[in-house]
């Protein structure tokens, strides 16, 4: 939680949740984005999401948690990446 004891906001505590929702070939998958945070997604094995689909480069995008923000870079994927 972000309160403290005595109810007021712990200015410690992140205040914002990020969740990175991975949606191919019918099903999906919730990953939860942490504070400071960078995934990589693809079809790679070496990559924290990995998206079994052909339409997916092996090293697709990769997701950035900075503070408050989060950014999403496509890596030169063939097929690009929609958001």
């Amino acid at each position: 939680m972000n309160e403290r004891r005595d109810g007021g906001l712990d200015p410690a505590a992140p205040r914002v949740r990020f969740h990175l929702l991975v949606s191919s070939q019918g099903s999906s998958r919730v990953y939860d984005l942490e504070p400071g945070a960078t995934l990589l997604v693809g079809r790679s094995g070496e990559v924290a999401i990995q998206v079994e689909d052909e339409l997916v480069s092996r090293i697709h995008l990769q997701v950035e948690r900075c503070g408050d923000e989060a950014y999403v870079l496509d890596r030169g994927s063939a097929n690009g990446t929609w958001l």
